[in-house]
């Protein structure tokens, strides 16, 4: 039986996609036909992800990206360009989320929880957006969201709102 679908000659940035779900999700674009650009805040682990499949015969690079930040992001996407060329596909996965009491979340992990899961995604969705319509190319744009929206996790009311 073949692939149920195929990313052949597509390009995907996933954000967050040096680990865990965010490296599966990149893994699975790869094995999908797609070219990957792994998009990190750490840059040395987003490069050791894209070896990684790389050394599986996959065509991905590891950039550095911090997501909170528009025109750092922008980088990113311009470092695919120049790899693969058009990037026609976003998958928004990065987060993080952090345990702590409702009477002990300080505003600032407020703010970083939210700049990061909320806020971060709008921005590079408007970034990735702008692009796509500035070369006259269609895309798709993937949210990656937690079922802490439906079922609240015990000490995380920062991840869950």
């Amino acid at each position: 039986m073949g692939a149920l679908f195929t990313l052949e000659g597509r390009t995907a940035i996933v954000t967050g996609g040096a680990s865990g779900m965010g490296f599966g999700i990149a893994t699975a674009y790869c094995e999908a036909g797609a070219n990957v650009v792994i998009a990190d805040i750490n840059e040395a682990v987003a490069a050791e992800a894209a070896e990684k499949l790389c050394s599986q015969g996959y065509q991905a690079i590891g950039v550095q990206a911090d997501v909170t930040d528009p025109e750092n992001f922008r980088k990113a996407l311009q470092a695919g360009e120049e790899k693969f060329g058009v990037v026609d596909i976003l998958c928004n996965n990065a987060g993080i989320t952090r345990n702590d009491s409702v009477f002990e979340i300080t505003a600032e992990k407020w703010d970083r929880i939210f700049a990061l899961n909320t806020k971060a995604v709008f921005l590079c969705s408007q970034v990735f957006a702008s692009r796509l319509v500035e070369l006259k190319h269609g895309g798709n744009i993937v949210i990656i969201a937690s079922n802490a929206a439906k079922v609240t996790f015990n000490g995380q009311a920062h991840y869950n709102a």
